[in-house]
C-alpha cells in the first residue's frame, strides 16, 4: 500500500518527523509535559556529553577492512529488535537483552568469522541461537527464528542488488542517509511505519540506526553520509519509558497499568504507536531546548546515543518499559 507521503519526494526521516508529529495531535494514553522538557533539557545540559560518537568496541567488530566494518553493521543491525522476548532470553551478566545479543554476536564472529551473504540464506535456527548466545527452546525460539528470516532477507537483498558487497550499498547511497534508508527499508523487516485506517506513522527505527551505526564505524575511513544530522531519534522501548522517569511523558492510569502488569502491548497498537510517536517529537522539542536555549549543538541521533546510554542507568532500569513483540525493536 502507497501512502501519500511516499508518493511525494521526501527524505524518509522526513517522514517519521512529519508523521510522528501528525500522530501526536490527538493522543489518548499518554501526554507531552512541555515543562518537564525544559527542565529534563537543564539536566542534559550538565552531564557528561563525550559519549557521543564513540564506538562501543564489545557490541562492533573492529577490522581493518571497510567492507567487512559495513557487512558486520548491516548484521548486527539486521537482528537488532526483540524486546518483547528479552526477558526470556540468557543475558551476559547484568546486561540487557540488546546488549547481551550484540556482545554474543561480535564474539562469535570473532572466533569464526563473519557468515558471508550466502551462509546468510541457509543459517537454520538453531544456528542463529547458536551465534547469539541464546536456547533454542521455549518463548526465545520464536525470537530466534524471525532473526533467521531477517538474515535471510538481508542476504538475498545483499547477493540480489549488491554483489554481495556492503561498500556497493554505500557507494549506491552517494552520501546520502536518507538513500540508503530508501533501500533497506525494501527488507520488509526494516519496514518500520504503522498504518492505522488512513493515517500511516513511520519510524524507521532500524534504518535510520543503521546508517548512524555506519557513520560511527567508518568515521575514521570516510564519511559516508551528508544527511546524518537530520535522522530523528530511534523510537523503541527504552526511550519512552526514560522520558516517563523524568516526566516529559506522562502515561494514562491504564497505560501505566498494562505496563506494570507486563503486558505485551501489540505492534501497531493506539498505546505502541502513541508512545512511539511521542518519543519521537519529544526529542525533537529536547534537542531544539538545547541547541536554542543552552548553545548545544546536538542532533536527534547525538542525543539518541546519549539517552540509550543514560537508559541503562539502575533509575531507568528499575521502572517497567513496554514490551512489543516485533521486528522492528
Amino acid at each position: 500500500m502507497t501512502t501519500p507521503l511516499e508518493v511525494r519526494n521526501i527524505p524518509p526521516y522526513e517522514h517519521v518527523r512529519m508523521s510522528c508529529l501528525e500522530r501526536t495531535r490527538d493522543l489518548k494514553h499518554l501526554s507531552i509535559d512541555e515543562r518537564a522538557i525544559s527542565a529534563f533539557a537543564n539536566k542534559i545540559a550538565r552531564v557528561d556529553l563525550s559519549v557521543i560518537g564513540t564506538v562501543d568496541n564489545d557490541m562492533f567488530l573492529g577490522s581493518e577492512d571497510l567492507d567487512k566494518k559495513i557487512y558486520y553493521v548491516l548484521i548486527a543491525d539486521t537482528i537488532n529488535f526483540g524486546s518483547g522476548w528479552f526477558p526470556h532470553l540468557r543475558k551476559i551478566g547484568d546486561k540487557s537483552g540488546a546488549v547481551s545479543i550484540a556482545i554474543a554476536l561480535s564474539k562469535y564472529c570473532r572466533e569464526f568469522g563473519i557468515p558471508g551473504p550466502a551462509a546468510l540464506t541457509s543459517l537454520t535456527t538453531d544456528k542463529v541461537a547458536e551465534i547469539v548466545g541464546q536456547e533454542t527452546n521455549g518463548e526465545a525460539r520464536e525470537l530466534m527464528d524471525l532473526y533467521r528470516i531477517a538474515l535471510f532477507q538481508l542476504g538475498h537483498f545483499l547477493l540480489d542488488g549488491y554483489d554481495g558487497r556492503a561498500i556497493h550499498l554505500i557507494e549506491e547511497a552517494d552520501r546520502s542517509a536518507a538513500t540508503l534508508i530508501s533501500n533497506l527499508i525494501k527488507m520488509p523487516f526494516f519496514d518500520d511505519k504503522t498504518i492505522e485506517g488512513t493515517q500511516t506513522t513511520y519510524f524507521y527505527k532500524r534504518a535510520q540506526i543503521t546508517a548512524s551505526d555506519i557513520a560511527l564505524v567508518a568515521s575514521e575511513d570516510l564519511r559516508p553520509f551528508d544527511d546524518l544530522n537530520r535522522l530523528t531519534i530511534f523510537a523503541d522501548n527504552v526511550l519512552p519509558n526514560l522520558l516517563r522517569v523524568e516526566g516529559v511523558l506522562k502515561y494514562s492510569n491504564e497505560l501505566t497499568r498494562m505496563i506494570a502488569d507486563s503486558e505485551i502491548l501489540e505492534g501497531g497498537s493506539s498505546e505502541e504507536v502513541e508512545l512511539r510517536s511521542a518519543t519521537v517529537v519529544a526529542c525533537e522539542s529536547i534537542v531544539g531546548a538545547l541547541n536554542e536555549v543552552h548553545a548545544i549543538s546536538i542532533s536527534p541521533r547525538e542525543l539518541d546515543q546519549l539517552l540509550w546510554t543514560m537508559g541503562r542507568e539502575k533509575i531507568y532500569k528499575d521502572s517497567p518499559r513496554h514490551r512489543c513483540r516485533c521486528t522492528f525493536y
